[in-house]
């Protein structure tokens, strides 16, 4: 491990702590946008937002000018999770008392046409499929009941396990998931029942998680199945696709941050399980991700393009990199983000271009969310 100057590091983290206070949770996210102009009614949104998404990252702040600041509620999970990781590093209650604080925001703001807690995405978005605002996704809620695990470790709080315990009825009951012999797969959601592998990978490594703690076997034997189909579903090359082929979605995009989601996701498996298949199926997939989804240090877009660089997988390879325990590649990342990227005070931006001018937006979840839970799982593994 590379030294690093863990002041430094722990003063950005409290500067972003302190930023979302002074938000009041609230703030902008790139999908308002997409909300505005792309309702359902819209004619021809799909064709509209596929010629218009290649322009998306030169929209310049003063777009946003016109959304108010919401609750996102993914965010708050990752708030809550570098909480947590603060907590572990300094044991300073302060950051109970705050997550207790976004664990009733969170419960305000779930989906109550659902009997179990469950989260969506607060505004209309998607392109051939349109989800209504607030409709519970697996890759919204399964994030959360993470998150609400790591407060959990800290507090031994029976009143949060119970929390954690509804996401599972949810997952099990409401949600619900796609038997293949051996194997299951977790539906994105009820609305689209779409099969898509980042999703799946989180909701398996959370219930096991989750059965460690509370010891039941249907739990784990669901987590193990839904392990089990990401591995099979791997490609030969070690990458896998944002949807399985046995999904009605056509996406078979390769991307960094959802190749990120199923690496973390398998790491955390392998911590429980520690079973070979899913050992080398998470090392195939490291040198893939290394070989072809990053330009020496720099997060790649995708497998063939790498500008324009974006703060989101930025921080995600970050935190594969923490899981995986490359904690020297880890750092690289971080400085990379502290010089190009960070306003040095407490904001971090958007989108850096190959020729070095940088897209200043800051989305409270998309930026900034994101790398406070990168940065603080830095901290709490190098301690």
């Amino acid at each position: 491990m590379n030294f690093y100057d863990k002041g430094k590091y722990l003063r950005v983290c409290e500067s972003l702590n302190r930023w979302f206070q002074r938000q009041n949770y609230k703030g902008i996210d790139p999908f308002l946008l997409d909300q505005v102009f792309f309702r359902s009614g819209t004619n021809f949104v799909k064709q509209i937002r596929f010629l218009l998404k290649p322009f998306h990252p030169f929209i310049p702040r003063r777009f946003f000018s016109f959304s108010r600041p919401i609750i996102i509620p993914k965010a708050l999970g990752l708030i809550i999770r570098g909480n947590s990781s603060l907590y572990s590093i300094q044991l300073q209650k302060k950051y109970w008392s705050e997550n207790y604080k976004l664990m009733n925001i969170l419960l305000e703001n779930r989906n109550q046409n659902f009997k179990h807690v469950c989260w969506g995405w607060p505004f209309e978005w998607g392109g051939e499929i349109r989800y209504p605002p607030n409709f519970p996704l697996v890759c919204v809620t399964t994030p959360i009941g993470h998150a609400l695990l790591d407060f959990y470790e800290i507090t031994q709080d029976k009143y949060v396990i119970g929390i954690v315990e509804e996401v599972a009825k949810f997952l099990l009951f409401e949600n619900g998931y796609e038997k293949y012999e051996d194997s299951i797969c977790f539906y994105y959601s009820q609305f689209d029942k779409l099969l898509i592998l980042n999703a799946n990978a989180m909701a398996g490594s959370f219930l096991l998680r989750l059965s460690g703690i509370n010891g039941n076997d249907e739990y784990r034997k669901l987590g193990i199945m839904a392990v089990r189909f990401n591995v099979k579903e791997q490609n030969s090359d070690g990458s896998w696709y944002y949807a399985s082929e046995k999904s009605r979605s056509k996406n078979f995009r390769i991307d960094n941050r959802h190749t990120g989601f199923i690496l973390e996701a398998l790491s955390i498996s392998n911590r429980i399980l520690k079973e070979q298949t899913i050992q080398e199926s998470i090392s195939r997939g490291w040198r893939f991700y290394k070989r072809h989804l990053f330009q020496g240090i720099v997060p790649k877009w995708s497998v063939d393009k790498t500008y324009p660089c974006d703060i989101h997988d930025v921080a995600q390879s970050i935190i594969t990199a923490v899981e995986l325990e490359y904690l020297d590649f880890a750092q690289e990342i971080i400085e990379f983000a502290l010089e190009k990227f960070f306003n040095g005070q407490d904001e971090f931006y958007y989108k850096l271009f190959k020729n070095g001018k940088i897209n200043k937006t800051v989305f409270f979840r998309w930026n900034q969310s994101w790398m406070f839970r990168a940065l603080t799982l830095f901290l709490k593994k190098n301690e």
